[in-house]
């Protein structure tokens, strides 16, 4: 009897190192949700991130005092930041989510000061279209600490270019329609606030291109120019 139980523990015990082993084989991977630039508002809060990984334990390091990590469970962690006094921004905190062999994943956190301030995410403000669109667009996510915010075309004979605005989630997308014309064309975005600094995003469509020839076809079939 005393045997047998010594051959289910050894059998429990290979089954154990082998399904830890087999976390680990392959690539190592690590993914965090969400990622990128990330703002707290001024009056501060919590943000709540997923990670997924193949590695068997992970960490999380904020790199400045006023970010502090909250809670780690086993595939989540929450960043809690207090009220900005300040006028101006936060400095950005750098927070390294390390697992094992796989790469680090570094998100930038910072925190609106009570100025009026508009950020747009990614931060770009020119764009470049093509004169064919099928699924061309560029979406934007805003953070302010104002009340509301719009994005518009500055301009009535520019409607060529839609803008559509979801403000639940505080995103905007802009999409220009098919350019049939020979010419290029060009608009501005209007991105404002109540009294932040306006951002303006000049969006530019490349004009419709034509063949220089026609093709011409005999009886027989072949062609020519």
């Amino acid at each position: 009897m005393k045997s047998i139980k010594n051959i289910i523990i050894i059998t429990c015990l290979l089954v154990s190192a082998f399904s830890c082993d087999e976390i680990n084989n392959g690539e190592p991977k690590l993914s965090v949700d969400p990622s990128g630039l990330l703002f707290f508002q001024s009056s501060g809060g919590t943000m709540e991130f997923t990670v997924s990984t193949n590695q068997k334990e992970w960490t999380v390091v904020s790199g400045k005092q006023w970010c502090i990590i909250k809670s780690k469970t086993e595939n989540k962690f929450i960043l809690e930041a207090a009220e900005n006094p300040n006028i101006s921004n936060r400095d950005t905190s750098l927070v390294t989510i390390s697992a094992g062999d796989a790469q680090q994943v570094v998100i930038q956190i910072s925190q609106l000061g009570s100025t009026p301030t508009l950020v747009l995410s990614p931060s770009i403000t020119t764009l470049e279209f093509p004169a064919e669109i099928t699924d061309d667009s560029q979406t934007f996510s805003v953070t302010t600490n104002e009340t509301s915010w719009q994005a518009k075309v500055m301009t009535v004979d520019s409607l060529w270019c839609k803008v559509s605005i979801n403000p639940s989630q505080n995103i905007f997308t802009i999409k220009p329609e098919t350019n049939t014309n020979s010419s290029s064309r060009s608009t501005i975005v209007l991105v404002s606030g109540v009294k932040a600094s306006s951002i303006n995003i000049t969006v530019n469509q490349k004009a419709r291109t034509q063949n220089s020839t026609e093709d011409y076809e005999y009886d027989n079939g072949t062609t020519w120019d």
